[in-house]
């Protein structure tokens, strides 16, 4: 009897122990999680440690959630348990640098007339009787904020992003640095949805003005002003006038940072690159390109429909990472980059001194070269006998940095009234400056990117990339400003994610989706069947079946809201159920551990007291 309580206490003293252990690695590290994810979604990244370790004001998270999201919204829901937790996670690495509070927003509530005041997006209940709310406000101790209108399930990958950078840039404080844009042939104008082009939205134009004052600059500028420290270069088919490249061999001597899209044919409007003019700058810098040859790639060709048969079309490129320089943090970690029928870049073989062209990206094997006049003409007729195969390297995308010489020998300006009134002409640079050049003009426009399903509310905040082409430019972007520690971000993952946490959502949903499936069709068919009744004609029969389809669609839904919550439960039971297991197989493993120690020590002693004897 005795025995068995020594062996009681011992169990409870083991589970003690242990309890105690995990005790004290919580209050020590913060760390109360098992990351199962595939991409280390629940895990902060080094990059965002060092912009916590770096705060030097406090800061404020405050995240706003409706608690009726639960009830209508359970995948919602279940995203939002993901973000707080995540959101916990920076403040336990900040120490005390960094706050994070918990708001739930009742109906008619001062936390609903907050939220409103900050200008959260707000999303109607089941019912449409109340507006529920997902969103955050980052603020610091100056006053200063920055808003997330509302969290997108679909941008998970990028949420840590968004949370870091707003965090570092209320770290550096409000202003904004100037970024000068000449793009003679993008008929810019500012809209409340953003930058618009013809109708055609530009969101990495919309992301850059959340961080940057954007200050677009006629191409006949005489001079770049000295508040724009990186000014981007859009040139298309447009023939670039000579002051414009006096301007911006001056602005690169004094430093200045420039990003050049160039291009070999605009997919927009099917016309050929101007290159001569640019090329007498770019020759000067130490690297040259011709419109008159489209580049493709037979390993990276897209597939198009042509004549109701898919074919790989060669000039319509996906890179992936074997193309990527994989030592730069301006491409390290991306995963595709989209090129439209893109010219090639080349490298001088002898480079000024004091100048370095590095790679960025580079098409290694299978190229081809073809006419760029077949490509602006019609690429839909392009046969295989009108492309070129060639063993010669060619870089979509480059870095230029280091110190430039000017491409002129004094102030082309004749007149000596605007002479008067410009900077001094310089023949060398007085400040290391840097280059970057992107060969496709297609590369920012957003169909090669990003989805705007949600533009219309969130214009910003809402878009879901789903290549990299946006994340490399803003890299370009904060590396010339010297943000450094923002080019180390990459969306966790872009496709869907691997690993324990996602198989136990799918195991949950599996059981669930025939029953689902069936309930929204149903659901389809009665919003369908409400669609097409005719209210205006006052008949009574339609008013009566209006009315009843609208009880049945509501019951409808609430059956489609059970079974969401149902996959919830099931899919939180399993996550619980593995931390369960895992938990006694350590207790098992410890126990075990103990027990033949003391197995041991006891033969130890027995052999003693026989050699005693």
């Amino acid at each position: 009897m005795k025995r068995k309580i020594r062996l009681l206490l011992f169990f409870l003293f083991i589970t003690s122990a242990f309890l105690l252990l995990n005790y004290s690695i919580t209050t020590l590290w913060g760390e109360t999680y098992v990351d199962m994810s595939g991409n280390q979604s629940h895990t902060l990244s080094e990059a965002s440690k060092q912009i916590l370790n770096d705060l030097k004001i406090k800061q404020t998270i405050r995240l706003y959630i409706s608690p009726q999201i639960a009830k209508d919204y359970p995948q919602t829901s279940q995203y939002s348990r993901y973000v707080a937790d995540l959101l916990k996670r920076y403040a336990k690495q900040s120490g005390d640098k960094l706050s994070f509070e918990q708001i739930e927003i009742e109906p008619y509530s001062k936390e609903e007339d907050d939220a409103k005041a900050y200008g959260l997006k707000t999303f109607l209940s089941r019912d449409g009787k109340i507006n529920l709310y997902f969103g955050a406000v980052i603020f610091n101790e100056n006053g200063e904020e920055r808003v997330i209108p509302n969290f997108v399930e679909l941008r998970r990958p990028y949420l840590e992003n968004d949370i870091s950078e707003i965090i570092y840039r209320l770290s550096k404080g409000s202003s904004k640095n100037t970024i000068g844009l000449i793009a003679p042939e993008w008929n810019l104008y500012y809209t409340a949805n953003g930058f618009l082009d013809g109708n055609k939205n530009l969101n990495i134009l919309n992301k850059l003005s959340e961080n940057y004052n954007i200050q677009v600059i006629s191409e006949y500028a005489l001079q770049i002003g000295l508040n724009i420290n990186t000014l981007i270069l859009v040139n298309p088919s447009h023939d670039l006038p000579n002051v414009s490249r006096y301007a911006l061999d001056q602005f690169v001597l004094r430093g200045g940072n420039l990003i050049i899209l160039t291009d070999a044919v605009d997919e927009r409007t099917h016309l050929l690159n101007n290159d001569k003019k640019i090329n007498q700058l770019l020759k000067n810098w130490g690297i040259t390109f011709s419109s008159e040859i489209t580049i493709g790639n037979l390993n990276a060709a897209e597939s198009i429909l042509l004549n109701g048969k898919q074919i790989k079309y060669p000039t319509w490129l996906a890179v992936k990472e074997d193309a990527f320089n994989q030592e730069s943090p301006l491409t390290r970690n991306l995963k595709t980059l989209i090129f439209r029928s893109p010219a090639g870049i080349k490298i001088n073989e002898k480079q000024r001194e004091g100048v370095k062209v590095t790679p960025l990206v580079t098409l290694q094997k299978y190229n081809t070269e073809i006419d760029s006049r077949f490509i602006a003409k019609d690429y839909k007729h392009l046969v295989p006998q009108e492309s070129t195969i060639t063993s010669a390297l060619y870089h979509l995308a480059v870095m230029i940095e280091g110190t430039f010489y000017s491409n002129y020998t004094q102030n082309i300006i004749q007149d000596e009234k605007a002479k008067q009134q410009m900077l001094p002409f310089l023949i060398k640079s007085v400040k290391e400056g840097k280059i970057f050049v992107i060969s496709d003009i297609d590369f920012v426009y957003d169909e090669n990117y990003a989805d705007n399903s949600f533009k219309e509310d969130n214009p910003i905040y809402g878009v879901i990339p789903w290549a990299n082409n946006g994340d490399f430019f803003l890299k370009l972007v904060e590396y010339a400003n010297q943000n450094e520690v923002l080019t180390r971000f990459t969306p966790k993952s872009i496709l869907p994610q691997t690993g324990l946490e996602e198989d136990f959502k799918k195991q949950a949903e599996q059981n669930f989706t025939l029953n689902l499936q069936t309930e929204q069709q149903k659901l389809d068919s009665l919003q369908g069947r409400k669609n097409s009744i005719n209210l205006q004609t006052n008949a009574l029969g339609n008013v009566k079946e209006y009315n009843e389809l609208e009880t049945q669609i509501s019951e409808q839904e609430k059956k489609i809201r059970h079974i969401e919550y149902q996959i919830d439960k099931q899919y939180r039971a399993k996550i619980n159920n593995f931390i369960l297991w895992n938990l006694l197989a350590i207790l098992g493993v410890l126990t075990l551990i103990i027990v033949m120690c003391r197995h041991q020590i006891k033969k130890r002693r027995f052999y003693k007291s026989s050699e005693k004897e």
